[in-house]
């Protein structure tokens, strides 16, 4: 409970960074979804460049699992793999290397969502439109991870490079306040992700087949 509280005292404490972040990632995604409108043939390509890239190797176990309606291990493969890839992966240890450079990476992932999720406004019906709305959710939860994720990459930065930001005097202090802060807030991403996984699953298992 106290590495919890201390993850939401980092938030607290740099809330208008926080802020800052959510808008910039959000409104990324939006940029994508209206850059798209121009080129619609480019989201189709893409979401072909995926369903291939889950039909081969080890992302087909995770594809096998939701179409074949195993809840638990579908909820179990998305979220390791938004962990250890969409966190990780991406953002963490490209940022502990060289300060900052996750947000790359964070931006480029949020870019293509909006791309791929960008909605059909030729189809307005209410089953399309509920199931926007689902989508939009699931963005909105497993963003807000990525959010949290790009966020403890600019504390471990800032701190890295200005130690005194956290009462260091040294790099190699701020490197390591750095890192127990982006621990404490990945108590937070497990959190959110877990919640993003379970949703997922019952939006493409249950729910977008129902409506489609």
């Amino acid at each position: 409970m106290k590495a919890i509280q201390e993850a939401f005292a980092l938030i607290r404490n740099n809330r208008k960074v926080f802020n800052w972040i959510n808008i910039g990632y959000f409104a990324t995604i939006l940029i994508g979804m209206l850059v798209i409108r121009s080129s619609p043939e480019l989201q189709k390509a893409l979401v072909n460049m995926i369903g291939e890239a889950f039909s081969t190797g080890p992302m087909q176990y995770v594809s096998g699992a939701y179409s074949n309606g195993e809840a638990v291990a579908a909820i179990g493969l998305t979220f390791i793999i938004n962990l250890l890839v969409g966190c990780f992966i991406t953002i963490t240890i490209p940022s502990l290397i060289i300060p900052f450079s996750g947000f790359l990476m964070g931006g480029i992932r949020a870019f293509l969502w909006g791309i791929i999720f960008s909605p059909n406004l030729g189809d307005l019906s209410f089953s399309m439109i509920i199931l926007g709305i689902g989508i939009g959710l699931l963005l909105v939860f497993e963003g807000e991870a990525y959010v949290l994720a790009l966020f403890a990459a600019f504390l471990h930065g800032r701190a890295w490079l200005q130690p005194a930001s956290i009462g260091g005097v040294t790099h190699t202090q701020g490197y390591l306040a750095g890192v127990h802060m982006s621990l404490r807030l990945y108590l937070l991403m497990i959190g959110m992700l877990l919640i993003a996984a379970v949703y997922e699953v019952v939006l493409a298992i249950w729910l977008i087949p129902a409506l489609t």
